[in-house]
């Protein structure tokens, strides 16, 4: 009797160790370190809660609230996110929760809601996404590849609608012109084609429904709405073309209804409505 305890006690202090060993050569600290696997280009990761690096160098980026677009260090763009009207330009409708290169020896990108546009290398201006009018076509149609629409192109801002400037600093401009955000004083639904809009054109910025742009005397000029004071005119009147607003400004920068300025002498100024219930530019 005695004999058999002893076994069965051998058996039971045994078993307790086999699962001691078992369980510590299991656990997280025991195993061996997996090798970190370096990060690819636009792999599709877990949501990130801090700045992140997420692509390699790059020197430009544009972005909505649904999709983007930037330019690597070797001049591609690459595009991801929503992709319904084919705004990524990658041949596509589907929606990228990675980047994808789209095209070669670009230099600047800019984009809206519904659409992203190139600016290549010998300056042509190319777009694809919604509601695209290819020069001398009178049917607008939805592109998933970029398609040329202009040449001469030196830069660009777009909202809903769209401004852009030539090497010859003539400003143009093409869209939805319900407000006179282009400033034409003709007030179409959509002007589906560039048309010219003005000469000595430095800079140009798109907010909702209006324009700010920088003459080359310095000069900051604004068409279109106007409810929220963005034009910085001390008024909330709808401006119907590009009227002047302030001398000695050399960068403007807008929002959906916001306008901030540097003026020549380095002080910011930013329309003071979001501030002291004024719609005119302050410092």
């Amino acid at each position: 009797m005695l004999t058999l305890l002893k076994q069965r006690l051998f058996l039971l202090i045994a078993a307790i160790f086999f699962i001691a060993t078992s369980c510590k050569k299991d656990s997280p600290a025991n195993q061996p370190e997996k090798p970190v696997q370096p990060e690819q280009p636009g792999e599709p990761g877990p949501p990130i809660n801090s700045p992140k690096r997420i692509f390699g160098k790059h020197n430009k980026v544009a972005s909505t609230e649904m999709h983007a677009a930037f330019i690597t260090a070797d001049s591609s763009a690459w595009t991801c996110g929503r992709n319904q009207f084919g705004q990524l330009g990658d041949g596509t409708t589907i929606d990228r929760l990675y980047a994808i290169k789209v095209m070669d020896n670009v230099l600047a990108v800019a984009a809206n809601g519904n659409s992203t546009y190139f600016i290549k290398s010998d300056n042509s201006l190319w777009v694809c996404g919604a509601n695209i009018t290819l020069p001398g076509s009178q049917a607008a149609a939805n592109y998933n590849r970029p398609v040329k629409i202009a040449d001469s192109v030196a830069a660009i801002s777009t909202f809903s609608h769209t401004l852009f400037i030539k090497l010859d600093s003539t400003l143009w401009g093409f869209g939805p012109n319900y407000q006179n955000q282009l400033g034409d004083n003709v007030k179409v639904g959509v002007q589906a084609e560039p048309v010219k809009l003005m000469d000595g054109v430095l800079m140009a910025a798109t907010g909702d429904a209006f324009s700010v742009i920088i003459k080359e005397d310095h000069s900051l000029w604004g068409t279109g709405l106007n409810s929220s004071g963005a034009l910085g005119t001390n008024n909330i009147e709808t401006l119907f073309r590009f009227t002047k607003v302030l001398d000695g400004v050399q960068d403007v920068s807008v929002g959906y209804q916001t306008t901030l300025i540097i003026k020549d002498d380095g002080t910011l100024w930013g329309r003071a409505g979001m501030i002291s219930g004024r719609s005119v530019l302050a410092q």
